[in-house]
């Protein structure tokens, strides 16, 4: 879903300095052991109509639907990961935020997203829903956010993602520190990432960031447990054209 739309989960200003490598939503993750999912996503980059509201009175409301999408464009497991993958037909989307901006210089931001749609015989019907909240004030803010995702062909066997954050902003430097858990229960495994960022401002359009980046994975439960770890240094350069 596209961000605007997908205001539930908040994760921009979850971690705001990061734009691809954080633990919490990445972009840049190699091994799939770096980062937590919290976008109640199902539809990802696939053809859709949205509508999106302006912002008033610090609300927001939008909504997409998407006749087909493949699980192959989603970077989430298990839609991408379980054979057969996630097809799916009739993908509804929304989400409301509220962003404001207090007198006494608080900044607050709420949101909520949800996701359904028809996955086939492997999957049945899958629906998520997300959550996030930020705090921030004078350079430095504090988010958590969670999802969770139900497929009606596996019950009682949901996906569960936390996550938190915090960010200090000072001049042209930055720095952020998140952490995130998912649990999936489809696949009998749980994600443990943590990241730790700082970004500098070369110019107004162009930034540079070091993430070290420690994620360890656990299969398996008791006696059977399998762990594997995904732990280094990634660099992150964005540019605004």
């Amino acid at each position: 879903m596209d961000r605007d739309v997908q205001a539930g989960t908040a994760d921009e200003k979850l971690v705001p300095i990061l734009r691809a490598a954080s633990a919490i939503d990445p972009l840049i993750d190699p091994t799939g052991l770096g980062g937590v999912r919290i976008r109640a996503d199902l539809s990802g980059p696939s053809a859709k109509a949205s509508i999106v509201s302006p912002r008033w009175l610090g609300v927001k409301l939008g909504a997409s639907y998407a006749p087909r999408t493949e699980g192959a464009n989603l970077d989430d497991p298990p839609l991408k990961t379980q054979a057969p993958r996630f097809s799916g037909r009739d993908i509804r989307e929304a989400g409301a935020s509220f962003d404001r901006t207090w007198r006494s210089g608080l900044q607050t931001t709420f949101g909520f997203g949800w996701a359904q749609g028809a996955g086939g015989a492997v999957f049945g019907d899958v629906e998520m829903t997300s959550w996030g909240a930020r705090l921030g004030r004078e350079g430095v803010s504090l988010g958590v956010a969670g999802r969770t995702a139900s497929m009606d062909a596996m019950p009682g066997r949901e996906t569960r993602s936390l996550a938190a954050g915090t960010t200090i902003e000072r001049g042209a430097w930055a720095f952020e520190a998140s952490a995130g858990r998912m649990r999936d229960q489809v696949a009998a495994s749980t994600l443990r990432p943590v990241s730790v960022a700082a970004r500098k401002a070369l110019t107004d359009t162009a930034d540079l960031a070091v993430v070290a980046t420690l994620g360890e994975r656990v299969d398996g439960a008791g006696p059977a447990t399998e762990k594997s770890r995904a732990d280094g240094l990634k660099l992150e350069f964005s540019l605004d054209l």
